[in-house]
C-alpha cells in the first residue's frame, strides 16, 4: 500500500461495507463479481496510475462484515450498498467499473446516477434476454439442499475446479487457477462455511428478470459506455455483448480481447488497464 491508501467501513443495510482507496487523481470506482471480492482489481490498479480507485467488498465478502444469515440480495442490495459507498465517499463524478455480476450492478447504478457517472466500463457480464447455461446451473444448484457443503467440498480438488462445471471458463490459461487466483478467491470458500453460505444465497437471489429489464436500464446510461470483453468468454458470448451496445442512451463500444475468456481484467491486467485509462482520457477530453 503507498501513503495514499486508505480503509473505509460504510454502513448498507446489514453489512459494513469495506473500501480501500488508493491513488491520486480522477476517482474510480470498481465492483467485483460473483464470488470475488475486491482483490480481483489487484493488478488493474498497478497499472493504473494517476486515478483514486475505489476497491469495494460486496455484502459478505472480502473484509465486509455481513451477520450470518442476513437477508443480502444480488441486484437490489449490491446496487444499495455501491450507492451508499458512493455518497459516504462524496463523489461527485466518477469513473464506474464493474464485472461479471458487478456489470450488471454497475449499469443499474449508472442509470441511478445518471452524470455523476463519467464514463463506465463493463467486461464479462449478463446480456439481456441471455440464459447462459452456467447461469441457470448455478442457479438451481443454490436452491438445493446441502448446496454450501458440497461446493465446498468440490473447490477442493484441482480437477473440478478446472472443469466447465466450476471455474475452468474463467481462463484459457487454467494455469491461473492455481497459485495466487486460489489463495485469494478459491481457498477462503472452501475454510470460511459462512463465507460460501453469503455466496450460495447471493446465487439464490438471482432473478433472470433482473437481465432482462437491462435493455431498458442501458436506455437510461447517459455516460459513454465501453464493453471489454474476450473473445471466447463461454459464459457471455462476445457476438451478443456486441449487439448490446446499440442500447445505450450515451453510447458504447466493444473492445475484444483475442484468446481471452471470462476473467479478462485478471488474465490480461495491462491491457485491460490501458484500455480503461484511455477511455478515461477520452471521456475526459470530450466533456
Amino acid at each position: 500500500m503507498n501513503d495514499s491508501t486508505t480503509d473505509t467501513m460504510v454502513q448498507s443495510g446489514v453489512s459494513r461495507i469495506a473500501v480501500r482507496s488508493v491513488g491520486e487523481g480522477p476517482d474510480v470506482v470498481f465492483v467485483h463479481g460473483w464470488p470475488l471480492h475486491r482483490e480481483t482489481w489487484r493488478h488493474i490498479v498497478e497499472n493504473l496510475p494517476g486515478y483514486r480507485c475505489h476497491l469495494i467488498d460486496n455484502h459478505g465478502t472480502g473484509a465486509t462484515v455481513t451477520p450470518a444469515g442476513a437477508d443480502i440480495t444480488l441486484v437490489e442490495g449490491f446496487t444499495s450498498a455501491i450507492r451508499d459507498v458512493i455518497d459516504a465517499l462524496e463523489l461527485d463524478t466518477f469513473h464506474l467499473v464493474g464485472q461479471d455480476s458487478g456489470g450488471l450492478i454497475a449499469r443499474y447504478v449508472a442509470a441511478e446516477l445518471g452524470e455523476r457517472v463519467s464514463s463506465l466500463v463493463v467486461t464479462g457480464s449478463e446480456i439481456p434476454e441471455g440464459r447462459p447455461w452456467q447461469l441457470r446451473m448455478f442457479n438451481l444448484m443454490a436452491r438445493a439442499p446441502f448446496t454450501a457443503g458440497n461446493l465446498r467440498l468440490a473447490l477442493r480438488f484441482r480437477a473440478i475446479r478446472r472443469s466447465p462445471l466450476a471455474l475452468g471458463g474463467a481462463f484459457a490459461d487454467k494455469d491461473l487457477l492455481d497459485g495466487e487466483f486460489h489463495k485469494l478467491f478459491a481457498r477462503p470458500l472452501v475454510e470460511d462455511r459462512a463465507l460460501m453460505a453469503h455466496q450460495v444465497q447471493l446465487l439464490e437471489s438471482f432473478d433472470f428478470d433482473q437481465i432482462d429489464v437491462l435493455r431498458g436500464v442501458h436506455g437510461r446510461i447517459t455516460a459513454p459506455t465501453r464493453l471489454i470483453w474476450g473473445s471466447d468468454d463461454p459464459f457471455f458470448a462476445v457476438a451478443q455483448a456486441r449487439e448490446m451496445t446499440d442500447q445505450f442512451a450515451g453510447g458504447a463500444e466493444l473492445v475484444e480481447i483475442p484468446g481471452a475468456k471470462l476473467l479478462v481484467h485478471e488474465e490480461f491486467p495491462e491491457r485491460f488497464a490501458e484500455l480503461c485509462a484511455e477511455f478515461f482520457a477520452g471521456t475526459a477530453a470530450s466533456t
